[in-house]
């Protein structure tokens, strides 16, 4: 195997891993849309009647927008592998493999929202759980 391709065959998979990346978070931000979503409709299904509090309802929707929010986002992070993949041939040495890294600065940002959308959902889940199994103690907290 000469350099020429070591290199593609390098950068060919670098950018496997990077759209794999992006495919496994959407995976793990779908499958948290279905725990919500089963959660809603199983054992927490009261939560949501009309005369329900507002809290879990508002918590239960934060996650549930969170979530797919999260997923949503990895889509340019999948897309930006596949097209990588699709143009390594044009990558011939070195240099240029590490200038198309360097050139999608996107993928911090895409990385950096799907963390924090993700977080966010996790964190709304765990209140909309809390608020719902211990809503006396919810109420005496915030006096509602």
């Amino acid at each position: 195997m000469n350099q020429e391709d070591r290199i593609f065959w390098s950068g060919l998979e670098w950018w496997k891993a990077v759209y794999d990346f992006y495919k496994h978070l959407q995976t793990i931000t779908l499958a948290s849309l279905a725990v919500v979503g089963a959660l809603l409709g199983g054992p927490f299904e009261g939560t949501l009647s009309p005369d329900g509090a507002l809290g879990p309802k508002l918590f239960a929707v934060a996650a549930l927008s969170a979530f797919l929010v999260a997923s949503l986002i990895t889509i340019p992070g999948m897309s930006m592998g596949r097209r990588n993949i699709l143009y390594m041939r044009a990558v011939t040495n070195v240099e240029e493999l590490q200038e198309r890294r360097d050139r999608e600065k996107r993928s911090k940002t895409i990385w950096a929202a799907v963390r924090l959308f993700y977080i966010g959902g996790v964190f709304a889940f765990v209140a909309f759980l809390i608020s719902s199994l211990f809503p006396t103690v919810i109420s005496n907290l915030f006096g509602s």
